[in-house]
């Protein structure tokens, strides 16, 4: 009790006044911590898989398909790489396969497992060239096992704006990737990742 009160002393809560709440969120919102956030998330992308030095990304025969109704990721990918997108909320595999050709490459953006099925990305998988851009609890991705059978698998473990616009940034080749995945799920072994350079202009 005494050393809790002496620390308490320590940091001034001896004489404490209330945080004055006049427009704290401009504070809390300030540019510098803005910034911040956005470097804590771009440094949490994690490349999980990378066959064939596929990433970083810099073809122009590009498909994204979007499986959920978020557009963010889609919004702040770099136009000038050409690419064009499907919705595929309620698409089968044959449909994807039939709008897109062996020369392209597939970005499955998943933000929940049920976004899409296993066998839908097997079969995917099996038939094209596939990059997954994962963004959400890493715990799930054991929920899909077919994801680690891609050709690449990029990762981010929240699935708000600026963890999206994270993903978007490394996709379209701005940034690198340097994370590691905080915990084991399905194959995967805490503390997996490569880092792949962003590219070079």
């Amino acid at each position: 009790c005494r050393k809790t009160l002496a620390l308490k002393e320590w940091c001034g809560l001896n004489n404490y006044t209330p945080v004055d709440t006049d427009e704290i969120d401009k504070f809390i919102n300030r540019p510098y911590v803005q910034w911040l956030n956005s470097h804590l998330y771009q440094s949490a992308v994690t490349v999980l898989k990378n066959d064939n030095s596929t990433l970083p990304f810099g073809e122009s025969t590009a498909v994204f398909i979007q499986t959920g109704s978020d557009n963010t990721v889609w919004d702040h990918l770099d136009s000038s790489k050409g690419f064009r997108r499907i919705t595929a909320s309620k698409t089968t595999a044959y449909q994807l396969l039939k709008l897109t050709s062996k020369e392209e490459t597939l970005i499955v953006l998943i933000e929940r497992p049920t976004d899409i099925s296993n066998e839908t990305l097997k079969t995917l998988i099996s038939q094209r060239k596939v990059v997954i851009a994962y963004i959400g609890n890493p715990y799930h991705i054991a929920k899909l096992p077919a994801m680690m059978d891609a050709q690449a698998v990029v990762i981010q473990y929240e699935n708000n704006r600026p963890a999206r616009i994270s993903v978007a940034a490394f996709l379209s080749g701005a940034t690198a990737a340097t994370g590691r995945i905080p915990v084991s799920a399905g194959e995967i072994k805490c503390g997996n990742g490569t880092d792949v350079h962003r590219l070079t202009k």
